[in-house]
Order: structure tokens, then sequence, then C-alpha cells
């Protein structure tokens, strides 16, 4: 019977642990994608920027 318990009180943590696991990957995957269109909505800015400044100083 002891030997049951210790099992299955190792197996209640393994199974909280691998939803932690699966969890911290899937907060890291959000913020991943959040920071990459992030990133690209940076760089678009910065491209739109560019681009009107060129527009502006070619128009002179």
């Amino acid at each position: 019977m002891w030997e049951v318990w210790e099992v299955w009180e190792v197996w209640e943590v393994w199974e909280v642990w691998e939803v932690w696991e699966v969890w911290e990957v899937w907060e890291v995957w959000e913020v991943w994608e959040v920071w990459e269109v992030w990133e690209v909505w940076v760089v678009k800015g910065i491209f739109d920027t560019q681009t009107a400044l060129n527009i502006s100083n070619n128009q002179k």
C-alpha cells in the first residue's frame, strides 16, 4: 500500500509538473508570438516612416 501511495504522489507531482511545463511553454509561446507581431509592427512603422520621409524629401 505504501509503495502505491508513493507512486501515486510522484504521479500527481509529475502530472502537475507536465501541466506546468506545458503552461510555461505556452506562456513563452504567447509572449513570443506577441513579440514577433510587435517586432513586425515596429519594423513596419519604421519602414513606413522612412518611406514617408523619402516621399516628402523627393517632393521638395
